[in-house]
C-alpha cells in the first residue's frame, strides 16, 4: 500500500476509536461515522460532517439486522446489518444541512455506503471543448471555435465558392441559355 493509503487507514481507524471512547458508540455505530466523516467532506458542497452529542448513541444511531441487498440501485450487495445515523452536513459557508447516513456490513466488514441530503452527492459534469475543433466540411474557414456558450464563430474567407460574383457568374454562364427576354408592346 502507498503511505496515503496507511495514512488515511490511520487517521480512520483513529477517529473510531474516539467515538467509541468520547461518544461511547458502539464499534460499527463508530466505524459508519468515521467513514461518513470522511467520504461526505470529499463530496461536493460539504466540508465536514458534524454529529450532534447523542447522534452516536443507540438510542438515536440504529444497528438492525438486514439479511438482503443493501439498496435495489447500484448497492445491490447483500448484507447483514444496516447502520443509519442521522448527522449536519457542513457547507463551507457555514449552513449545516440535516443528512441521512446508512452503512451496510456484512460479518463485521463495511460493504455499502450512502448518504440522503439535499445537496446532490455528486457533481454534475460538463463538457466543454477547449481546444479548436476543424471540421473537413469547412475546410476553407480558417479555424471552427467552440465557446462554451455553444456558439460557433468562423473565419472570413476568401474562397470562390463561397463569393456571390461567382455565383452570379454562374447563372449566367454560357452553359445554361435562357430563352429570350420579351419585350412588351412590340410584334
Amino acid at each position: 500500500m502507498s503511505a496515503h493509503a496507511d495514512q488515511l487507514i490511520d487517521q480512520h481507524d483513529q477517529l473510531v476509536k474516539q467515538f467509541e471512547t468520547e461518544r461511547h458508540a458502539n464499534p460499527l455505530i463508530a466505524d459508519c461515522a468515521a467513514h461518513a466523516s470522511f467520504v461526505v467532506s470529499t463530496a461536493p458542497g460539504y466540508d465536514s460532517v458534524v454529529y450532534p452529542p447523542a447522534a452516536l448513541d443507540t438510542d438515536h444511531a440504529h444497528i438492525e439486522p438486514w439479511q438482503k441487498p443493501f439498496d435495489d440501485r447500484k448497492q445491490r450487495i447483500n448484507v447483514s446489518t444496516v447502520v443509519t445515523i442521522d448527522a449536519l452536513g457542513h457547507r463551507p459557508s457555514g449552513k449545516e444541512d440535516p443528512i441521512h447516513i446508512r452503512c451496510g456490513y456484512n460479518e463485521g466488514q463495511l460493504m455499502a455506503f450512502t448518504y440522503k441530503a439535499p445537496l446532490p452527492q455528486v457533481e454534475p459534469v460538463h463538457h466543454y471543448r477547449h481546444k479548436p475543433v476543424y471540421h473537413r466540411r469547412y475546410a476553407h474557414h480558417r479555424v471552427v471555435h467552440h465557446r462554451a456558450t455553444k456558439k460557433v464563430t468562423h473565419a472570413k474567407t476568401t474562397h470562390r465558392k463561397a463569393s456571390t460574383t461567382h455565383t452570379t457568374r454562374r447563372t449566367t454562364s454560357s452553359k445554361h441559355h435562357a430563352p429570350p427576354a420579351h419585350k412588351s408592346g412590340t410584334n
